[in-house]
Parts: C-alpha cells; sequence; structure tokens
C-alpha cells in the first residue's frame, strides 16, 4: 500500500491483486490505516475453541504441546512431546490452528499447529472464522503489538495469564474480504511450505536414528537400508 501510494508497483503482486488494495490512508483512532479498511476487534475474525480433553482419554502417541516446546518470536514449532507424558487436562487443537502462550505472554510464544493434538491449558488455541481471514489472524496474534497488549492486560503476578475475552477486544484495522483472501494465500503458502519442511525433517530424525545403530553394528549393510525401510514402513 505504501508502493501504491507512493506511485510504484507493489513487489510481488499482478496488476489486478495490486488494484484490490488502496493507495492512500485516512485517520483513525489507531493512527494511519489504509482507506476504505475498517476499525474492529480481533474477535471479529478469529475464535478460541475450548476444546477440553481429560486425562486417560487421549490416544498414545498423541502429539503434546506445552510452552516449553514452543520457541520464542517464531510460529515454527518444530518441537514436541507425547500425550501420556503429561497427566493434567489438556487442550485438543487441529493442523494449522494457532497456539498463544497465554502465562507469562511477554515470552511471546505463538505458533502454528503441523499436526492435530493435544496442548496444555497454559496455551489458548486460535482459530480464524473463515479461511479468508485466516492470514490476518496469524499476523495480528504473532505481532509484537498483541504481545505488549496481551502483557499489559494480563492478570496474576507471579503467574500472569492473558484471557480470550480481553484477547477478543483487541482493536485492528480489517480490510475488504477480497483483500483478507489475498493476504491469506500469501500466508498460508509460506505456513504451508514451514510445516511440510517441519514433517520432513522428523521423518529424516527418526530415518537416522532408526539407521545408524544398525548399520554401526553391522545389523544391517548399506546396500540394505531401502528394504529395511519398505520392510519397517519408514
Amino acid at each position: 500500500m505504501r508502493a501504491k501510494a507512493e506511485g510504484r508497483q507493489p513487489f510481488g503482486m499482478d496488476a489486478a491483486t495490486a488494484d484490490l488494495f488502496p493507495n492512500s490512508f485516512q485517520d483513525s483512532p489507531l493512527g494511519k490505516i489504509p482507506r476504505g479498511w475498517r476499525l474492529g476487534s480481533l474477535g471479529d475474525i478469529a475464535d478460541n475453541p475450548r476444546r477440553g480433553v481429560l486425562p486417560g482419554t487421549v490416544a498414545p502417541g498423541t502429539p503434546y504441546i506445552g510452552l516449553d516446546h514452543m520457541p520464542r518470536k517464531s510460529i515454527a514449532l518444530t518441537n514436541w512431546g507425547k500425550s501420556e507424558e503429561v497427566a493434567s487436562n489438556k487442550f485438543r487443537f487441529c493442523q494449522g490452528e494457532i497456539l498463544f502462550g497465554k502465562l507469562r505472554p511477554y515470552f511471546h510464544k505463538v505458533g502454528v499447529a503441523v499436526t492435530d493434538g493435544v496442548c496444555s491449558t497454559d496455551i489458548s488455541v486460535l482459530r480464524a472464522k473463515s479461511q479468508d481471514w485466516y492470514g490476518l489472524v496469524l499476523g495480528y496474534v504473532s505481532s509484537e503489538e498483541i504481545v505488549n497488549y496481551t502483557n499489559a492486560v494480563s492478570t496474576g503476578t507471579k503467574m500472569p495469564r492473558v484471557n480470550w475475552h480481553d484477547m477478543a477486544r483487541y482493536e485492528i484495522c480489517l480490510p475488504d474480504v477480497r483483500v483478507a483472501s489475498v493476504i491469506c494465500r500469501f500466508v498460508q503458502d509460506s505456513v504451508r511450505m514451514i510445516c511440510q519442511n517441519i514433517l520432513q525433517s522428523g521423518t529424516l530424525e527418526t530415518i537416522r536414528d532408526t539407521l545408524l545403530p544398525k548399520l554401526i553394528s553391522g545389523e544391517i549393510r548399506v546396500q540394505d537400508t531401502d528394504q529395511f525401510l519398505k520392510e519397517t514402513e519408514l
């Protein structure tokens, strides 16, 4: 949008896509926002499905994500444990949903679920109300601005937490749904690549950890590895 305001072609956009975006800004209570966009709140485009799971009701081996598994300032969730390792209530999440660390939100732990699984109740599961808004939801909830906001409205002295009710009130500016859909396509392409790389890396690690000891011990030979992988379905 700044490119258009300066008379330049936006990078990476064709003319038809660029035409969807305004070429100027307008004043608002949030400051300058793109002309024609409106003010709203995070709760207008996202919700918090609280799918509680009791201990012992989750299938063994189900991926489990706790705050310790989540890196700071990175949406790539590359590590997780197993549900049976934690004997407490959990929340269920689905692949692609956004996990937001609500305990001590200043740690800035926000990421995209690579697979279905369960998570700690210290994590909020967020999803877009429609697929068109997914890109904007992820952009807003992973920003420094919302982390600062959630830190300011969290309650508790030693263990501050933010709740969804307060997160939902976070003020944002919203475009036409056609623009939101374009943004979503760009974001989803990147998210899909990140998730594919994480899963592929996990598969390669499993193959390495399975084959290496057997190769070193002489249990199998290099020329037999393909057959071994087929038999073990790795």
